[in-house]
């Protein structure tokens, strides 16, 4: 593997001109179950939390921003937002471990501007073009050397692995084991929209979303981003139910992952609850898939928080994997048809959830005219009957009112 290889492998496409090579490892891949989470740092202005440690907002939207101009001069598309968060979660897991084991680089300021001047080079951009393109993008020549050197130092981390193991089979079992939680909205935070395809924000989103033709359904392919088949799956419930994704079909269904050591899962937790109550009465599902924890912690974790909905167990993480999961929480909204129709990178509330929801349920029926208008409801016959005082009071002096309420009784003989 090349040095622009590995390095190509944690920054994606974007940042050396080179197409194809973005490392798009699952969160939670295999390896043993995760130890107890680590100590949390400050949660004040992060958007994700790795191990403990944390990806402010400021630094994951400076990269995201890098990424966008680095793509624009390779000619290449910027990568979706997921796959920044990706890239920062595979540096910060490399760069733990190198200081963990103590690892010193001789990487330098000269070092990263030859590296610096070899990607230009690559980009056919001189020092005015790329200096003209960072600075459109409130960033400085400063921004992209420091994330160069930085990445250097990944590198020759990755090359010191490489001399006994995979690089990619290393980071899949770092990522295996790493508690990474994502704080803030993806999309807000990004400013970009979290499924890889464009798509409309959810309020901007038709009322219903059209049923497809069989033939038009088959055609798609499979895979859990937008317009996407979702891929099927089977998992057994705290309580020893097993619960089949493709057994939903005919219902759209609402798929969290989550973990109870996972604070941004616990800050949605009130309104993965109220989705629960309100869309299935409506016909949805909510299933709540839950990372390699066992049963016992995860029914505990419930009882204390008081959730009915279905907690689903994904002991190996394989579920996880096959909907590429980069942070928890991620919710992953399928149609009655099986497709998914919208991603949801962060901690969810309960307008976001009817927003994404509410276009998915099934329509009320209409009639060719349009919809059908309720038949008002009949009058109650009208009485009259004396007061005490002999006066008549008629049912219909009190048809200006709301509601009239009727108490029948009987006297003392």
């Amino acid at each position: 593997m090349s040095s622009g290889q590995r390095i190509s492998l944690l920054v994606g496409a974007g940042l050396v001109g080179l197409a194809g090579l973005g490392l798009w490892l699952a969160l939670l891949g295999r390896g043993s179950a995760p130890s107890a989470p680590p100590p949390t740092a400050s949660t004040a202005g992060a958007a994700a939390l790795v191990e403990g440690q944390a990806i402010s907002v400021a630094d994951w939207q400076r990269t995201a921003a890098l990424d966008q101009v680095m793509s624009t001069l390779a000619g290449q598309p910027p990568p979706a937002a997921e796959a920044t968060l990706e890239r920062l979660i595979n540096e910060q897991l490399v760069l733990q471990a190198a200081t963990a084991a103590g690892f010193q680089t001789s990487a330098g300021a000269a070092e990263a501007e030859a590296r610096l001047a070899a990607l230009q080079q690559s980009w056919g951009a001189d020092a005015a073009a790329v200096a003209q393109a960072l600075a459109g993008a409130g960033l400085a020549r400063a921004d992209l050397l420091a994330e160069v050197s930085q990445l250097l130092r990944v590198e020759a981390y990755l090359q010191q692995i490489t001399a006994s193991q995979d690089a990619a089979a290393w980071l899949a079992e770092r990522r295996a084991q790493a508690h990474i939680s994502v704080l803030a909205d993806l999309a807000s935070v990004s400013g970009r929209p979290t499924p890889e395809a464009a798509a409309p924000a959810p309020t901007q989103a038709a009322a219903t979303v059209p049923a497809l033709a069989a033939s038009d359904l088959a055609a798609l392919p499979a895979g859990p981003f937008e317009g996407q088949r979702a891929p099927d799956f089977e998992l057994t419930t705290t309580s020893g139910e097993k619960v089949r994704l493709s057994d939903l079909r005919g219902r759209p269904v609402a798929v969290n992952f989550w973990a109870t050591w996972c604070p941004a899962c616990r800050q949605e937790l009130p309104a993965l609850q109220a989705a629960f109550l309100e869309y299935e009465a409506r016909g949805a599902a909510v299933l709540a898939v839950d990372l390699r924890e066992d049963a016992a912690a995860v029914t505990a974790y419930a009882a204390e928080f008081g959730l009915g909905f279905p907690l689903l167990l994904d002991a190996d993480g394989a579920v996880a994997n096959e909907y590429r999961v980069v942070g928890i929480p991620t919710t992953v909204f399928v149609d009655a048809d099986g497709v998914v129709r919208a991603r949801h990178v962060g901690p969810l509330t309960t307008a976001l959830f009817a927003d994404y929801l509410t276009p998915l349920l099934p329509s009320a029926p209409t009639s060719a005219a349009g919809p059908e208008t309720p038949a008002p409801a009949p009058l109650a016959a009208d009485f009259s009957l004396p007061r005490e005082s002999g006066a008549l009071v008629s049912l219909a002096d009190y048809r200006d009112k709301e509601s009239v309420v009727l108490v029948f009784y009987r006297g003392q003989t």
